[in-house]
């Protein structure tokens, strides 16, 4: 029996890439460059401009703060304040009362005997 000869696999012919491409792709790289840059520099002087206005509106910033709050936070916030000075007052007066009872009662007793 003769033996079968093996087929040789054809090399597939790597493509070469048109010149075009080469270019497209040299100023696509470019331009990626470029945008970077350009995001840098944006940053670099946002964060300036921050600084510099930071330093100057700091003493104004506290009025500023107080005039700009929203209306339901003023709101809340008293509500709390008022809600504290009742429980406080409240509490207050349980203690005086408590104490005057005690001092009254060991008087009493006193008296008694």
């Amino acid at each position: 029996m003769k033996e079968k000869k093996k087929k040789k696999k054809k090399k597939k012919k790597k493509k070469k890439k048109r010149k075009r491409e080469k270019k497209q792709k040299k100023k696509n790289e470019r331009k990626r460059i470029r945008s970077r840059r350009r995001k840098r520099r944006r940053r670099r002087r946002r964060r300036r401009r921050r600084r510099r206005r930071r330093r100057r509106r700091r003493r104004r910033n506290i009025i500023r703060n107080e005039r700009g709050k929203s209306p339901v936070i003023t709101v809340v916030s008293l509500v709390v304040v008022v809600l504290v000075v009742v429980v406080v007052v409240v509490v207050v007066v349980v203690v005086v009362v408590v104490i005057v009872l005690v001092v009254v009662i060991v008087v009493g007793v006193k008296v008694v005997v």
